[in-house]
This record gives C-alpha cells, structure tokens and sequence, in this order.
C-alpha cells in the first residue's frame, strides 16, 4: 500500500499522502527535481498538523488502502504493517505494538491528541475506535516523544477521525455509507458519515454499528505446549475430583463484539480561509467477550469474563493563520472524555450460579495542545508548543470475589504538562533537524485518604532529539537518494499502575504488583535510514538501537504463584524494517505492483541476561496488487518464524513458551463502478487461505486464543 514519509519542513498547503516524499523538499523547487515513488493524492491542510515537523518518518496510511485489511480494532487493523504488531486480546480489544514496545510506550491518539481511555493500563481494555470510521492513520516510530509526549518512546499511532470535516466540502451534501458481512464469526458491520454544508459552516455526522459471534478457527484454542505445561483443570464437587478443562476445537469461546459509535460535528472556516473553529461530540459503546486463560488453581473462580465499555467524547480545535514574519499560524486541540468500564464474570460448570461485577473502573480526562508554527528566517522554520493532560482514575475491585462486601477501590490523579521545541533547518542537500521537550508530572494516589495517608510522585523528565539527512538526484545509479540519521535521549515517567498497582488482573491471570520507588525510565536511540527510487523501484530500510536505562516492565516471579511485579531493569532493543516497491507496469488501463516487507527486533533484559517478554517474531512478506480498469485484484503472503529467544526459566523469572512459525495467505478483490454522482465498490476479503494455525507472541493470551482460521468477507461501499 502506499507509503508516506512526512517531510519534517513541508508547507502545511502541500501535505503529501500516499507516496515517499524524502526529508530536504523545500518550498519552490523545480518541477524537475521531484520524483514521486508512488501514486498519491494532495490533502489541503491549511493549518498543518502536529506532524508536519515529525524527527522521524511518518507513515501515512490512508482508508482506502487500509480498506482490504480492516479488523475489528486499530491494533488488528495496523499489524501487517512492517515495523508493527498487536497485542491481541481477542476481537474486542488489541492495540498497536511499535518496534516490540507497547502499552505506555506508545501513544494512542485522536486528532493528534490521547484517545483518553485506560487501554495502556491492561491488554483487555479496548481502544475507543471504529477503524471503519477512520480517515487515516499516521504512524510515527521512534522518538516521537517531543510531539506527543516523552512516553511516547516507541512511538505514536495518530488516528485521523472522521469527527469533523476535514475541510468545507465543495457539494451540498456529501457522504458515504459502508457494510460488511464476515463467515468467520457470523460477524455483520456498517458505518455510515454524512457532511451538509451551508455557506462557511459545515455538518458532521457519523454512526456504527458491529457485532460478531465467537470467531472459528483452524484447530484446537490452547496451544500444545500450553496444555503439557500447565494442564488447566477445574475442580468438580460432585466427585471431589479434579477434571480437564476443554480445549475448545473449531472455535474460541467468549469472543464475541457488538459496538455502537455515534458523532455530530460543526466546522466554521470565514470566506477569508484564515481561520477554522470546529466542536464535536462523541459516544462509544462496546460490549466483547475476553478469551478464557487458566488461573492455575482448580479451585479458582471457573468461568468466562466480558466487558462492558463507553466513552462520551468532545473535542475542540481551534486555528488561525497570522501575517507576521516569524509566527504563521497558531493551532488550538481540547479534548474532555468521560470514560467507564464493568468486567463481568458469568460461571461455568461448579460456578455456574455466580455472576457478578468484579472490576469496574471510571476515568475523567482532558488534553490540550497549543502549537505556534513559525519561520524565523529561509530555511529555518519549526513549531513550539505546550502539551499536557488531566485525569482521575477510580478503579473498583472485588478482593474476595464473588462477595461484594469484598469491594476496595483505587483513586489517583494525575497531572502532567510539557513544553516542547522543534526546529528543522535546511541548507543545499542537507536537512538538519533538533528539538526538546519538557515535561513535569505529578500523581497522588488518594486510595487512603479518608484514613489520612496519601502518597504520590512528583517527576520531570527532559528529551532531545537530533537528526540529519542528506539527499540527492541522479546520484550513483538512482534517481533519488537520501541517508538519515537520528540520535534520541528520551525520557519516561512511571504511570499509576507501574507505581501503585495491588490488585489481582483476571484477565493475564496475575496478581499485579507496583513499585512506589520507580524512577524515570531513559533511552538513548540511534536510527540509520536509506531510502532510494529508480524508475519503477522504490525502497526503504531503517535500523535502530534503544538502550533502556530502568526499563520499566512487567515481570512474572518465580516461586510466587502468578504474582508479577513491574520491575525496572537496564535492556537493550535491536531491529530494523524493510520495504521495497516495483511497479512492473502502469498503463492507461491497468497496472501491476510488487511489494516485499521485512521486520525484526529483538529485546534483551541485560540485568538478568534474559530476553524481555513477548517480543514480536521476525517477519518477512509480500503483496501482489493488480488493476485492470474497474477491477482491482490483490494477494498477501507472508512469513512468521517462529520465536525461539524467550525468557528461559532462570532464579528470577517464570519461563515463557515459544511459538511456533507459521505461513499466512490472503486474497481481495474490489470492483468500482463510476455512477453520475457517486461512487460504488464492492469488495471481497478471503483471509488465512490455507487455514493455518496462527498465534501472535505479543499477546498475553497467545498459547490460549490464536487468530481466527480461514474466513471470507464480503462488503460494499457507496460514497458520494
């Protein structure tokens, strides 16, 4: 799919989507000294997004290449892309892993501000998104932290919504409605968006709608070595006996999703085109089944666990384009979220009579951004800005379930704001670019405060970042061709769950622990960059380098039953991502394109000299794309191997199961018919052709729910 590699200077009227677009572009050069890599389209953004001044490539992913590969979550939806991953916990709940760095780590983002929920506090809690109703994703790796905020470390996933207009539409009335039917879990979705405009003003309304049963697949749920390993077994009071649990065969229980969407927003842009005032409103609702894991006790609660989550949303956005010399245009984000979820347990089998509420948690959040794009002289331009948060979180949990008299809860607040710097310089074939970032974070912990004790952490962090590219045309045997470097020193505040957490977490079946003495977690990055086009080919490859100082993890204790404790520990991640792109024919009819990906990444606790935990495997893949006027036909192949480098059984951890490699093979196809008004696709998705067995490491649930088997789906969407 096509590919975007932001310009860190590039005019916010020329933002570039959907091909490679080099660091060192500058305003005014001549036409013939541009070679687009691919086909791509012009978005008018008059007053520029965060990501204009990005250290670091972006990759832009639009909807409509997104639209063959679309999940039930972002975190899905995003995983076949190099360099990323998911966390898979089922079809209701999935988020992005980055370079094999996920949860805190990486920033989740609306509108280049938080999606304001608690999907990084625990892998069950679901992202707040319908991906049917995103416009595009920008995917920033790397140290993005002086954008979006120092935890960003891994990077940044910026969904662009559908919420407000995007610009004032040139029709009256303008839309699009989408449905979709999957085999593999009975599943039935649609989406639909809708913009009336009147003179400057303009309306938005969006709405979804998506529910599946429990997904089918190829085999039997818990994997072989899971079985010989930990043998689940529940007890039955009948007998007095220990039985086996069943490994569930042709499908995976609990899996299932309904989710509801529903916004309405205004656009106010002047005829002058200087300024743009827009407000919307939003409401999520979802309801997914979490896939069943052992507890290891038999005697332990014996059942299944769902959640129920909905989020009510506004955001602001606010800008303005300035005539002075040194300041263009100033740029307002808000965003104000009340968010809440239930985790219901319903028994089975000797617990068939218990069903209750066990954890529920409320969160009352706002973030807001104020950036000042400026141009202090030719060639040097940037963006200052300052950035932070709010949020109180109260999270309830049963300590003795099911008895309610057993209920504590857990009350934090946490305060965070950060001023940030950017700066890209360009001079020749050399682009140069450097920023830093302040932030300072408090958070109380107010749990026992009518007993008169609370606790907290005041901590400030500071990061920097430094990067170069050169770039040149018609050098060596290419037509264009830049190297870039990048050098990072990153720092990260600990979050409520890694300082105070105490609780038991049903759905890792652990009993999570916090570390009140934590410090600022720092990381020190290089990054090295090649990117190249000649004729019909296109390339990329990056290869990075973190050294963690106090990486802050996650880590199960030997001895101790299923206690884990977040532990900070030096570590060191290696890997890199490949692309390469050849067009083998483009004509007036029809085309063919070849692309080839490659990822790796490896990460290593040196304290222990043992490997870190659910690191994602190496991949390498390949996608076939061919048109032949209104038909477009496309195969996706790729190869998983298998993850051997896991954390060995060792005096301070619990081992961790390997997972086998496996060969994955998908076909779409879509059809576009041209009408006088509107546009009409139909499209079709065979997934997992070969029905192979597919588990990603990066799970927690990975040994008891693989991905779903082979399923077919089938869609259509009109826009006009």
């Amino acid at each position: 799919m096509p590919l975007c590699l932001v310009d860190a200077q590039s005019e916010q009227e020329a933002d570039a989507v959907g091909y490679f677009q080099l660091p060192g572009t500058t305003e005014g050069a001549d036409s013939e000294d541009v070679y687009t890599l691919e086909e791509f389209t012009v978005v008018a953004e008059r007053f520029g997004e965060v990501g204009d001044f990005s250290l670091v490539s972006v990759q832009v992913l639009e909807a409509k290449d997104l639209q063959h590969q679309i999940q039930s979550t972002l975190g899905d939806t995003l995983a076949w892309e190099p360099g990323l991953n998911a966390s898979y916990f089922g079809p209701g709940a999935s988020r992005p892993v980055v370079r094999g760095l996920g949860d805190y780590r990486v920033r989740m983002l609306v509108d280049d501000i938080g999606t304001l929920d608690v999907s990084d506090t625990s892998p069950d809690h679901g992202v707040p998104l319908e991906p049917l109703l995103i416009r595009r994703v920008d995917v920033h790796r790397g140290p993005d932290a002086l954008l979006f905020g120092n935890a960003a470390i891994g990077g940044a996933i910026n969904s662009k919504t559908r919420y407000l207009p995007e610009e004032l539409p040139e029709r009256t009335l303008s839309g699009a409605v989408e449905t979709r039917y999957e085999t593999g879990a009975d599943g039935r979705s649609t989406a639909a968006y809708g913009t009336a405009r009147a003179g400057d003003f303009a309306l938005r309304l969006t709405g979804s709608r998506r529910e599946a049963g429990d997904y089918s697949i190829s085999g039997q749920a818990r994997s072989d070595a899971y079985q010989e390993t930990y043998n689940p077994q529940v007890y039955n009071p009948d007998t007095s006996l220990d039985e086996a649990v069943p490994n569930p065969s042709g499908t995976v229980p609990n899996t299932f999703v309904e989710t509801e969407t529903a916004s309405v927003g205004v656009l106010w842009e002047p005829e002058s085109g200087r300024g743009r005032l827009g407000a919307s409103y939003s409401r999520y609702e979802s309801s997914y089944g979490v896939p069943y894991q052992y507890g290891g006790d038999s005697t332990e609660l014996y059942g299944d666990t769902s959640l129920d989550m909905r989020q009510s949303r506004f955001d602001l956005e606010a800008a303005y384009e300035l005539d002075l010399e040194w300041l263009e245009r100033i740029r307002l984000r808000f965003g104000h979220a009340d968010y809440s979820h239930e985790e219901l347990f319903a028994g089975r089998a000797k617990d068939a009579d218990k069903a209750f509420e066990d954890t529920t948690m409320e969160q009352e959040s706002m973030e807001a951004r104020l950036d000042f794009y400026h141009r202090l002289f030719e060639g040097l331009e940037g963006v200052a800005g300052v950035h932070g948060f709010d949020r109180d979180l109260v999270a309830s949990r049963l300590a003795a379930p099911p008895l309610e008299s057993s209920r504590v809860s857990n009350m934090y607040e946490t305060e965070n704001l950060g001023y940030f710097l950017m700066e890209t310089f360009t001079v020749d074939k050399w682009t140069l670019r450097g920023g830093y970032r302040f932030e300072r974070q408090s958070i109380e912990d107010l749990t026992f405060e009518q007993y008169g004790f609370v606790r907290g952490a005041k901590e400030e962090s500071h990061s920097l970042s430094l990067g170069a590219t050169w770039r040149d045309y018609d050098r060596w045997m290419f037509d264009e061709v830049a190297f870039t470097g990048n050098l990072s020193r990153i720092e990260r505040i600990p979050s409520e769950t890694e300082l105070y957490a105490f609780w038991s977490n049903a759905a890792i079946q652990r009993f999570v622990v916090g570390s009140p003495d934590l410090g600022v977690e720092r990381s020190h990055a290089v990054e090295f960059g090649f990117e190249a086009h000649r004729g019909d080919w296109s390339g990329r490859l990056n290869v990075y380098r973190y050294d963690f100082k106090d990486f802050i993890f996650l880590q199960d204790i030997k001895g101790l039953g299923s206690l884990a404790q977040y532990v900070a520990k030096d570590a060191v991640f290696l890997g890199g991502e490949a692309e390469l792109t050849w067009l083998v024919f483009d004509n007036e009819n029809s085309s063919l394109r070849l692309k080839g990906m490659f990822d790796m990444v490896s990460g290593e606790n040196l304290d222990d000299d043992t490997s870190l935990p659910r690191i994602p495997p190496m991949r390498i893949g390949s996608r076939v794309e061919y048109t032949q006027g209104p038909w477009s036909l496309g195969a996706d192949l790729r190869y998983v191997f298998e993850q051997d480098e896991v954390q060995e059984e060792s005096d301070v951890v619990l081992p961790e199961l390997e997972t086998d490699d496996y060969f994955e093979f998908n076909l779409d196809t879509k059809y576009t018919w041209a009408l006088s008004d509107a546009d009409l696709e139909l499209f079709a998705r065979l997934e997992n052709v070969l029905d192979v067995e597919r588990r990603t490491h990066a799970s927690f649930l990975k040994d008891v729910a693989p991905l779903p088997g082979r399923s077919l789906s089938l869609g259509m969407k009109l826009s006009f």
